[in-house]
């Protein structure tokens, strides 16, 4: 369950990313304060890094998958609530307490029941004994269309390519400060602490990509 403490400590994540990209807009050559604005902070940080190209190529993707995967949601929702609340049922858990939003349960408790639902769930399947939540699932399955198996298909080749281009970007952002595959995977897999080391180390900007300055311009 979301603690309090994690919200604090993804806060500050937040809170250094913003401030290294502020530091580093500046090193480039930039107004700092572009680092602060939604989007428009992406546009410059590929027109600074990478190419502004693909910071277009990245967002229509991006609205693409957002859009498909709403549209999806909504076309199969009823579907989906009478899963939730078969499962539920079966569970042993009443849709008033899920309306209210309170288990009165540890989060031990929860997880142990998960696990004591999936045994027995396993158990029925195994010997083939009728079940309400697979009943809802084949329900659903008779709603999905060949169009919804393509659209489907297009969001995950679509989050495919935008997790290369986020590794591209990474590569592109660690080569215009001067650095390689190194600062690459750091970027990628410890992106705070190395936007933080870029920002206020020694790593000086050069030039989108690695380009000199005088090409970045």
């Amino acid at each position: 369950m979301y603690s309090t403490s994690q919200g604090i400590t993804t806060l500050i994540i937040g809170v250094i990313a913003l401030v290294s990209m502020w530091v580093l807009f500046v090193k480039a050559g930039e107004k700092g304060w572009k680092a602060i604005i939604p989007v428009y902070n992406s546009y410059i940080a590929y027109k600074l890094f990478w190419k502004k190209s693909m910071f277009w190529v990245a967002l229509i993707m991006s609205f693409l998958v957002f859009g498909i995967t709403i549209g999806e949601y909504a076309a199969h929702m009823d579907d989906m609530v009478n899963i939730f609340y078969t499962t539920a049922n079966d569970m042993g858990i009443s849709t008033d307490v899920l309306m209210d939003g309170n288990l009165n349960m540890t989060e031990e408790e929860i997880q142990q029941a998960a696990r004591d639902y999936t045994n027995r769930l396993d158990y029925e399947l195994e010997n083939g004994e009728d079940n309400p939540v697979i009943d809802a699932f084949a329900d659903a399955t008779k709603n999905v269309t060949p169009l919804d198996i393509l659209l489907m298909l297009l969001v995950a080749i679509l989050s495919i390519a935008l997790f290369v281009i986020g590794i591209m970007y990474c590569y592109n952002v660690s080569k215009s400060f001067g650095h390689g595959a190194g600062y690459t995977l750091g970027l990628i897999f410890l992106s705070p602490i190395f936007l933080l080391i870029l920002a206020f180390g020694k790593s000086q900007y050069v030039g989108h990509g690695g380009a000199s300055a005088a090409e970045a311009e």
